[in-house]
């Protein structure tokens, strides 16, 4: 059994490389489970969150397997929703220790509002991504 996400797990069915279930890849192509050690000897995320293969086996995986290249867009804009989910969460820390309507304050929410924006741009984005 190899762990997966349920759009991977559905890519995976059909291209089960053996016609053993206990072995998961042969002349490098198959599967590593993404939850053992050896999985980061095949693929790893960049830091826009991106996979990218590391081995022969790896390329496999991202580009055959679960085609990655193909998913990147949404991906990338998952990633960057994330960031900006983090940051709107830092910034409403901040703003709670500030006194309503102060210099600080004001900016702050400012901020906040400008990451808002682009948090609605990007999910915009996706959502027209899926629609089409």
């Amino acid at each position: 059994m190899v762990y997966s996400c349920k759009f991977c797990n559905n890519l995976k069915s059909n291209k089960w490389p053996t016609e053993d279930e206990n072995i998961c890849n042969a002349n490098e192509e198959g599967f590593v489970d993404p939850c053992s050690v050896e999985f980061d000897d095949h693929l790893k995320r960049t830091d826009d969150d991106a996979i990218i293969w590391k081995s022969n086996l790896g390329k496999w995986m991202a580009t055959k397997a679960f085609k990655f290249d193909e998913r990147s867009g949404p991906i990338k804009i998952l990633w960057n929703l994330n960031q900006i989910r983090k940051i709107l969460n830092a910034l409403i820390e901040l703003l709670s220790h500030e006194v309503e309507d102060s210099v600080e304050h004001v900016e702050i929410k400012t901020k906040a509002q400008e990451y808002s924006l682009q948090y609605y741009l990007y999910h915009k984005e996706l959502i027209d991504f899926y629609n089409e």
